[in-house]
């Protein structure tokens, strides 16, 4: 899929409609997604061992922008991570959020998948850490952007607030930050350059029969001017007849001429 121009930004910005922390949260000191803007490599850095097929895939997709928060509450040892990654279009999207689940799904710490209602194309996903941590995070697309919501606990008990977060995130943001009619999967041909499919064109088979049939009527021509005489021809002499003496353009005669006496008197 063709990469958004580099100028294009998407509208609304980010964080322009990214849902503000509850009450008790503040900014983490320490993340384990980016925060803020963030670029494709960025995002990449954060998988294991495959920074250069993520990268890639990223691009593919046409990543725009990414924006995050990553937000700590530490009397209810919760934290809330939130972002947003805007592609160029609707398709980018939704093939970045199918690799993302593909990753996750492999993931040792992926336990099983989460469901919710009403938020379009997503994937919930439960993990369990090493240290015990519990996380229930929810990844959907709304238009041209993919979204990321999710709470990580010391227990178990934050599926709910997980996905009231992600149906109010989802109801909160834009129908899409870039018009459907310029996602690169809506782009019309080009009217200078009509595909192949449109242009008119004569079958090979059509053209090769044409010529054929003019040779043979060139041929048929030739014969007919060799073979066929004229008709104001003049006629051909026949060879001299036994006893006759001359032509009279049909058979040779033995009598005289018009005009002339055969040698007796009247």
């Amino acid at each position: 899929m063709p990469l958004a121009p580099t100028d294009t930004q998407p509208s609304p910005a980010a964080e322009t409609f990214l849902l503000q922390p509850p009450s008790g949260f503040k900014v983490a000191q320490s993340v384990p997604v980016p925060a803020g803007h963030f670029t494709a490599n960025a995002l990449a850095g954060t998988f294991r061992g495959q920074f250069e097929d993520v990268s890639t895939q990223l691009q593919a997709d046409g990543f725009v922008d990414g924006y995050g928060y990553v937000w700590v509450n530490a009397a209810g040892n919760l934290e809330l991570i939130e972002y947003v990654i805007a592609f160029a279009g609707g398709g980018g999207a939704n093939s970045w959020l199918k690799y993302a689940k593909t990753y996750d799904q492999h993931e040792t710490t992926f336990r099983h998948e989460d469901s919710i209602s009403g938020i379009g194309n997503h994937f919930g996903e439960h993990y369990v850490y090493p240290s015990r941590d519990v996380g229930d995070y929810f990844l959907f697309v709304k238009g041209n952007d993919m979204f990321g919501i999710g709470y990580t606990s010391t227990r178990d008990n934050v599926l709910n607030a997980a996905m009231a977060r992600a149906k109010q995130q989802y109801d909160n943001a834009p129908e899409f930050t870039f018009p459907p009619a310029d996602w690169p999967e809506n782009a019309k041909p080009s009217a200078a350059e009509p595909s192949p499919s449109t242009s008119p064109t004569i079958p090979i088979q059509l053209l090769a029969a044409g010529a054929i049939f003019l040779i043979l009527i060139g041929v048929g021509a030739v014969l007919v001017l060799r073979y066929r005489r004229p008709l104001n021809a003049p006629p051909v002499a026949q060879p001299l007849a036994p006893g006759a003496s001359w032509w009279d353009g049909e058979r040779w005669r033995t009598d005289a001429p018009p005009g002339e006496t055969s040698g007796r008197s009247p």
